[in-house]
């Protein structure tokens, strides 16, 4: 016999050889059909002789939500000829044992299956060991300890050849909500697949690691034209973007990338991964689906931005905001019946800045929260003071970020505001984007209700920019819409935003709903608005954002024309 057979060539054992094995031994062809196994496997499983017999590998399976990633790297062994893998094996009274399977591909009787041999404590033999050699355990791709070394590498290879060497960041585009449309299951398969896609488009000795989460990264060798780079890149982001069939499903995803060089953007491995790190952030930042390579400026906009974030720091404790308020006028009486509240910063070093100076720096460090409940707390209060000398009916607007639109937080910070100033819930009126709404309208629809049970009113900011569902907006517990003031600064010159506007004042009227329209700064737009019935009106036409005690003179003098 030739001493070089190969698996698939290879006689089984007997039996008498595969009781001996430490571990559990298994046969299974490609329809799971058990056709061979020791008596360790009947110990671990439970099952007697007849009963395995009978039995699928699937009765094994830990639990049905692993069964179609067990499932797919089962398929992927019979046509890779091998497997080896960690599953949670269940026996007959549901007990839980981890097992390192593998297993390789034979020929029995004519027939393609698996055989392999199955070991428990692995575990605690890997982590002894430490995190399986390098190897991230799902896509089995090198961890983040094997990529640093890996790097390392590439910087000494291209000073011996004088090449550059180059670190790819690629990062997937709104995977969080991928996950909760499909499942974390589903998720697994398609990194499982992307890995096996990635690692099918660099060369041999080029590496691709996964970086946590649904990152990934690249390490490429003997690079020499910027060109030649984009060029592959940019064919490397159309392969990931077609499509992934898992458990029978075609299914889409984009990518963010970011590139950084050896030696031209850092002499380092934690530079070069923070530089394409960056980069990527730059991508997805512009709207995701495309690559960026790293240039220096990007890392002055982030001291920039990190600068500005202390800045706002210090503003809450040293109290340098304050209010400005914009006149909400009913078209029906021109009495104006609200104000809207809009946040100003007195920078001691440059002066008063207005919101889209500092706004996104607040959003993006979280600074938002407190600054936005700053917000909510004093203009209740300001809305009280003006009630109480006689304004009354006045109700005061004020904007929710997407980091306020919290489940457990919003509501009492509401009625903590409410509390502290006095104010009856009816004359606040909360603004919430179109876009926030949307993203996640089950969800906004439980928030809106909880909010309408404290009896403040709700508006839909932004109202047109969106892809709001007819369903949802009848569902949504909303007083008013707002139209963007994009479409509302055209309507004399666009006849498509003039149609949009009408048809969005239609719409709120024939839901019961108020509309607004807001940037409102020529006589030409106020008669559009007033000819198609809309309810209220806010702009420079009418008066420009003005500060707190402005706000109390403009009142006073309307109301003494009044009178």
């Amino acid at each position: 016999m030739d001493p070089k057979l190969s698996a698939e060539q290879a006689l089984p054992p007997t039996d008498d050889v595969i009781n001996r094995l430490p571990g559990i031994y298994y046969v299974f062809d490609q329809d799971g059909h058990l056709l061979r196994w020791n008596d360790n496997f009947l110990q671990a499983t439970g099952y007697s002789h007849d009963e395995a017999a009978q039995a699928q590998v699937q009765d094994f399976f830990a639990s049905v939500q692993d069964q179609p990633l067990i499932a797919a790297k089962i398929h992927q062994a019979f046509i890779d000829g091998h497997m080896l893998t960690e599953v949670a094996l269940r026996d007959r009274h549901g007990e839980r044992t981890p097992y390192l399977l593998n297993a390789v591909r034979v020929q029995i009787d004519g027939k393609t299956c698996l055989s392999g041999i199955g070991i428990t404590g692995f575990r605690r033999y890997k982590e002894a060991l430490g995190s399986q050699a390098g190897f991230d355990e799902l896509t089995q791709l090198a961890s983040r300890d094997l990529l640093n070394d890996r790097i390392q590498q590439a910087i000494a290879y291209a000073d011996r050849s004088q090449t550059m060497s180059i670190v790819v960041v690629i990062d997937l585009d709104n995977f969080k909500l991928f996950n909760d449309t499909h499942g974390h299951e589903i998720g697994d398969q398609l990194l499982v697949q992307l890995a096996r896609r990635l690692t099918s488009c660099v060369r041999n000795g080029d590496t691709v690691a996964r970086h946590g989460g649904d990152a990934f990264v690249l390490v490429l060798y003997d690079q020499h034209d910027d060109e030649a780079i984009a060029a592959w890149i940019g064919r490397l982001a159309e392969r990931i973007a077609q499509a992934f069939v898992v458990s029978g499903h075609e299914l889409f995803i984009a990518c963010s990338i970011g590139i950084s060089m050896y030696p031209r953007d850092g002499n380092d491995v934690p530079t070069l991964l923070q530089h394409a790190g960056l980069a990527m952030n730059q991508a997805k930042a512009a709207g995701g689906k495309q690559f960026q390579f790293f240039i220096p400026r990007m890392n002055q906009r982030i001291r920039e931005r990190l600068t500005l974030q202390d800045k706002l720091r210090r503003a809450i404790e040293r109290e340098e905001f304050l209010l400005y308020y914009q006149p909400q006028v009913d078209l029906a009486s021109d009495e104006v019946v609200g104000a809207e509240a809009l946040i100003r910063w007195m920078d001691p070093e440059h002066g008063l800045q207005p919101p889209a100076k500092f706004m996104a720096a607040a959003e993006e460090s979280g600074l938002i929260v407190p600054i936005g409940q700053w917000v909510l707390e004093q203009a209740c209060m300001h809305n009280k003071q003006l009630q109480d000398a006689g304004f009354d009916g006045l109700s005061v607007s004020v904007n929710l970020s997407s980091h306020q639109f919290s489940p457990n937080a919003l509501a009492p910070s509401i009625q903590s505001a409410l509390k502290r100033s006095g104010m009856a819930p009816g004359s606040l009126k909360l603004e919430v984007s179109e876009r926030i709404v949307m993203e996640r309208p089950d969800e906004a629809e439980d928030m809106l209700q909880q909010l309408k049970r404290i009896g403040v009113h709700l508006t839909i900011d932004d109202f047109g920019c969106g892809y709001s569902s007819l369903n949802y907006l009848q569902r949504f517990p909303v007083d008013q819409l707002k139209i963007d003031q994009s479409f509302v600064q055209r309507l004399a010159d666009d006849a498509n935003d003039a149609a949009i506007t009408q048809a969005i004042i239609a719409l709120a009227h024939s839901l019961n709903l108020k509309v607004a329209a807001e940037g409102v700064c020529s006589k030409q737009q106020l008669a559009f608005l007033r000819q198609h019935a809309c309810d209220e009106i806010q702009g420079n036409y009418f008066c420009q954002a003005v500060p707190f005690d402005q706000l109390q003179q403009l009142l006073s003098r309307r109301q003494e024309a009044l009178q």
